[in-house]
């Protein structure tokens, strides 16, 4: 830390103008690309039930429900906020992190300098601060930004406590492995995909380990690196054990609670062919709920089971027999009559808990919004 500070000090003008410029190229995304939707609702609806009712849970039409769908940490971040804030003042979220992902860059021009030299720290920064993609994520209430910046500082951490195990005898180094283990347990509440940084930072020791002779230091900073990343996530296992019976220390792989239907059939099904992202938005995100644009309806919505011919014009794949979706999603041959399907006369927009077809998109000029939801599949577990 001495060493970027005294980077700072020779090099006051540098890092003033590059913090400006991301401070600039980040706040114009908030401001002028603002995405709020889907999981940033879903975000949001947790941290203010657990802030109203003292419920982690999410709102349906019967009161709020425990959930374990998502990790407690962003929904923690969006309660500090919105309690500072106001609710729903999903703007000074984005601001937060903005000023966050800018400490980012910072953390990784430190990061730099630690394995390289001054230049490579200003590189570093510059290439960080002026990054059009992590910055356009600041736009987006979701957990990429401050997952990154969780990730950053506990590699940091990580680097310095190896050098400490390098070149200092004993346990000095320790400090700097608890910092790295916090900030790694940060990350995996954020996002549960955080657990690679501690296997990284396991893994470096390990190679340490075997480069060097092996010691009693390496294997402390081992054992503190895990156990500062695991037990914060204690207390969340513990409470989805009481309130669901089931061992849970992350999330569902598929973001379901305990007893919620996943459509195993649907997802092998998916990843047969699914290459594009376009795909995944508009077919692979959309199992039990989906979005019709009202004013291109061509006639009114009705609910009915599959028919005889009934065909569905699926994205990026072209027109398919519902009968061929229903076998490639495997679908029981008993559970298929029984599948819902949401028409607009003749046009089929949505094969419930399957597949949308492309008719009545919701797209950004789009005014009126119906939204489907299937509260109970009619699709067993496959």
């Amino acid at each position: 830390m001495k060493q970027l500070l005294e980077l700072l000090r020779r090099n006051p003008w540098f890092f003033l103008c590059v913090t400006l410029a991301a401070l600039a190229l980040r706040l114009f995304f908030v401001f002028k690309f603002p995405s709020i939707y889907g999981d940033s609702l879903v975000y949001g609806d947790i941290a203010k039930n657990w802030m109203n009712h003292g419920i982690y849970g999410l709102s349906t039409g019967q009161g709020v429900h425990p959930t374990l769908i998502r990790l407690p940490g962003y929904p923690a971040f969006l309660a500090l906020i919105f309690s500072v804030a106001g609710q729903e003042h999903y703007t000074a979220v984005m601001i937060a992190q903005a000023l966050i992902d800018t400490n980012t860059c910072l953390v990784i021009a430190a990061l730099a300098l630690e394995l390289m030299n001054a230049r490579a720290a200003k590189a570093a920064y510059l290439l960080a601060a002026l990054c059009p993609f992590t910055a356009a994520y600041t736009a987006a209430p979701l957990t990429e930004t401050v997952a990154i910046w969780a990730t950053a500082h506990a590699l940091y951490y990580g680097v310095r406590g190896i050098r400490a195990l390098q070149s200092e005898p004993g346990n000095r180094g320790l400090m700097l492995w608890l910092l790295a283990g916090v900030w790694t347990a940060a990350g995996i509440l954020f996002r549960p995909d955080g657990g690679i940084v501690l296997a990284a930072l396991a893994a470096g020791l390990v190679m340490l380990s075997v480069r060097s002779k092996p010691g009693r230091p390496v294997l402390l900073a081992g054992v503190v690196l895990v156990a500062s990343s695991v037990a914060p996530l204690a207390p969340w296992t513990v409470r989805n054990w009481r309130t669901f019976h089931v061992i849970q220390p992350l999330a569902p792989r598929y973001a379901n609670d305990p007893g919620d239907f996943v459509p195993r059939g649907f997802n092998r099904w998916i990843k047969t062919w699914i290459v594009d992202y376009v795909s995944v938005h508009e077919i692979y995100w959309r199992g039990e709920t989906d979005t019709i644009d009202a004013d291109l309806l061509p006639e009114q919505l009705a609910v009915r089971g599959p028919a005889p011919g009934d065909r569905i014009h699926v994205p990026a794949v072209g027109t398919r027999k519902v009968h061929d979706v229903l076998i490639d999603a495997r679908v029981p041959r008993e559970a298929r009559p029984t599948v819902p399907l949401v028409t607009a006369g003749e046009t089929v927009l949505w094969v419930a808990g399957v597949v949308r077809g492309s008719a009545a998109l919701v797209s950004p000029t789009t005014r009126r919004v119906v939204r489907l939801v299937l509260h109970s599949p009619a699709l067993p577990p496959t």
